[in-house]
């Protein structure tokens, strides 16, 4: 219900949510290396 109510106060839709982010792939001649960016820093309350 939070996350709905900040939806709606930044007029962005409430039955969806997208969270953009890239992941890198390194191919080795021995190993797939992934390289996963995470969200970011997420303050705790």
């Amino acid at each position: 219900a939070d996350v709905q109510a900040v939806l709606a106060a930044q007029f962005m839709p409430t039955d969806s949510f997208r969270i953009p982010f890239t992941v890198t792939f390194v191919q080795t001649a021995t190993k797939l290396v992934v390289f996963d960016s995470g969200n970011g820093i997420v303050p705790l309350r």
